[in-house]
């Protein structure tokens, strides 16, 4: 009797097949339902740090202008910039709050400095978007291979319209930016010019699903979808006026 109720008893605690493929499958459900909620955040929180990067560049970019007559850096001193010391992030490395001295450049090919995504004892700065990091998406009207360098953000000249690319060794006034809050300041690309040559067919990137995050003259940050980035260059969005 007594063997007769043990018998019994381990029946009763096993599982059939049918409950363990219904608990597999449940699993694989809520696999199914949290994994990509997962990534979503994560892609979320990445676009936040980059909109989060551009605020304050942008805070940056006009305590430079202070000190100068109101007038923003070039994009580079010269054309094509030889290293990124030549480039405006570097114009304001020391607005940012970053010391001269921190500075570093390796040469190579291409050049890997603080502008762009090293390693180090620095690590990443605000010149570093988190989703560039991992991946880089084409604007696209963009032909050309992304930049290898990694850049994340380029600054945008077209308040001086088009002529030429002696255009990006000019220091940008800003009274040339007559409505601010929908002229582009910065745009996200894979090198330093982010204008309506450097963003439509050079560098544009859309790191953040299918869009990508814009500074604005006036120093506020939006997510554009590559849809709503015009593509008429002496639109308001890159003329600033």
């Amino acid at each position: 009797m007594i063997r007769r109720l043990s018998v019994l008893r381990d029946k009763h605690c096993a599982f059939t097949l049918i409950e363990l493929l219904t608990v597999i499958a449940i699993i694989g459900i809520l696999a199914a339902i949290i994994i990509p909620t997962v990534g979503k955040v994560r892609d979320s929180a990445r676009q936040a740090s980059c909109a989060s990067n551009l605020r304050q560049i942008g805070a940056a970019l006009f305590l430079y202008a202070a000190d100068n007559k109101n007038t923003l850096p070039a994009v580079a001193s010269e054309w094509a910039p030889t290293n990124q010391k030549s480039t405006w992030g570097w114009k304001i490395w020391s607005y940012a709050g970053y010391a001269e001295s921190a500075f570093r450049f390796d040469a190579g090919s291409p050049p890997i400095n603080d502008l762009s995504v090293r390693a180090g004892a620095m690590g990443d700065n605000l010149f570093n978007c988190p989703s560039t990091r991992l991946s880089q998406t084409r604007f696209p009207t963009v032909t050309q291979a992304v930049n290898p360098n990694l850049f994340s953000y380029g600054l945008n000249s077209s308040p001086h319209g088009w002529t030429s690319s002696s255009a990006w060794t000019l220091p940008i006034p800003m009274r040339l930016v007559t409505q601010p809050t929908r002229g582009a300041m910065v745009t996200e690309t894979s090198f330093c010019l982010g204008d309506a040559e450097g963003y439509l067919n050079l560098y544009g990137l859309i790191p953040h699903g299918d869009g990508s995050n814009v500074l604005f003259y006036d120093g506020h940050v939006e997510y554009r979808k590559a849809a709503d980035i015009p593509t008429d260059r002496s639109h308001t969005f890159w003329r600033g006026r």
